[in-house]
């Protein structure tokens, strides 16, 4: 007798918890489709992804001499609406100083010029800037985690930088993050008020998180004296065999490097560590290669992740550095005394690390190799010592990568 009541009050509890839950799923399912959060509801004044906020800053080399401002929300970028509008199609590109733009101004960035060829059927094209001079993978992933859900974007670009980029991460321990059953549950019932929630909770983290900086206003010559001053450091570090080598740079590279006129850290690699340049030429099977791409993809596999989350597809693209591509540039190298070989102009490996990497995290992968080889022998496309990409470099990339992009663009 007390076994039936106890199935038969069992039976009726369920019936009741589950009607209940299902009333009140509902119900909140129907918020969800028309709350509405005031724009004021988000922390945004208390951002800044990268620099501190409203600097202002001029740098100056023996091959240029640029501006930079930085905006509200601490990127090199003109003013980012947020939240987005809905007429606004937003590619965020992730990348180091050649994406930021180091040694050109704003508007000559290959980013910007992107911004203004491509197109997309009803929408406004806006390309946000998130380069970062001395930047990898590893830190593209922290960025992405405050930068995706705040900024809202449709497409994303990972712009990695050939050779660097793959060594960055060898040896880094990669740590990436996966949403759980209930997260994943809750995201898929009610995605406006998780997508409102996990914006705030993102911002307020980042704001507690970030030591607040103030602006900086330094002329070129604050910036040269800094070059200058940690120059000095560098060369005082140097062992014996360091100083030797140093001192057997052409007289040039020398003075520009103690006269803070040149990247002073670039010296330091090129005498500490000279083979960096040929270490990537290695086969993708290698034991020193194959744990880069392995880690290099859980990477791309994440961000690709979050952005999932707003609806952005996410794409890799390789950014070609100088000496694998160019005549002069490949020159330039060898006399900053980094080691070089005639295989740096021809090998297929400085990309196919990356194919790879992206195949095994399911995204495409653009390359830009071949275009910039055909124009080899053009000494206008990477500054002469510094070895960034000039307005003219910055301007092949954006029509190579323009012409991937939109052909791409309108497949999808």
């Amino acid at each position: 007798m007390e076994k039936k009541e106890k199935v038969r009050f069992g039976w009726k509890e369920f019936c009741l918890l589950f009607f209940s839950i299902f009333l009140v799923v509902l119900v909140l399912h129907f918020i969800d489709d028309v709350i509405s959060f005031p724009d004021d509801y988000y922390l945004i004044q208390g951002l800044h992804l990268i620099f501190p906020k409203h600097s202002n800053e001029e740098f100056v080399s023996t091959d240029f001499r640029y501006r930079v401002s930085i905006n509200s929300i601490g990127i090199r970028d003109k003013e980012i609406q947020i939240p987005k509008d809905k007429n606004t199609y937003r590619i965020l590109v992730f990348g180091d100083s050649y994406t930021y733009g180091w040694g050109v101004n704003i508007e000559d960035t290959w980013v910007r010029r992107l911004e203004h060829k491509v197109k997309v059927e009803g929408k406004n094209v806006e390309t946000v800037n998130l380069g970062k001079p001395g930047a990898d993978p590893l830190f593209y992933y922290e960025l992405a985690k405050v930068a995706i859900p705040i900024l809202e974007p449709d497409l994303i670009l990972i712009a990695l930088l050939q050779g660097d980029d793959l060594l960055a991460v060898c040896g880094s321990e990669v740590k990436t993050t996966k949403d759980n059953f209930v997260f994943k549950a809750l995201n898929r019932l009610f995605p406006n008020i998780s997508k409102s929630i996990q914006k705030y909770l993102t911002q307020k983290y980042l704001i507690e998180k970030t030591e607040r900086k103030p602006a900086l206003f330094n002329s070129a010559e604050k910036n040269q004296e800094a070059a200058r001053s940690s120059a000095r450091e560098i060369l005082a570090q140097f062992n014996e065999k360091e100083r030797e080598s140093f001192n057997t740079l052409d007289k040039e590279i020398r003075s520009a490097f103690l006269d803070g006129l040149i990247n002073p850290f670039l010296i330091s690699v090129a005498i500490k560590s000279p083979k960096v340049t040929v270490i990537p030429l290695e086969d993708s099977s290698s034991p020193m290669i194959m744990p880069c791409i392995e880690k290099l993809a859980q990477i791309l596999k994440g961000i690709a992740a979050m952005g999932k989350k707003t609806g952005a597809e996410t794409i890799v693209v390789s950014i070609p550095q100088g000496f694998y591509v160019n005549q002069y540039a490949w020159e330039n190298m060898k006399r900053l005394h980094f080691e070089v070989s005639s295989e740096m102009l021809t090998t297929k490996n400085i990309d196919k690390h990356f194919i790879l990497a992206a195949e095994r995290a399911s995204l495409p992968c653009f390359i830009l190799t071949q275009e910039f080889r055909e124009q080899k022998d053009n000494p206008k496309l990477f500054f002469p010592i510094d070895g960034h990409p000039t307005p003219k470099g910055h301007q092949l990339i954006s029509e190579i990568l323009f012409k991937k992009l939109q052909e791409w663009l309108e497949k999808h």
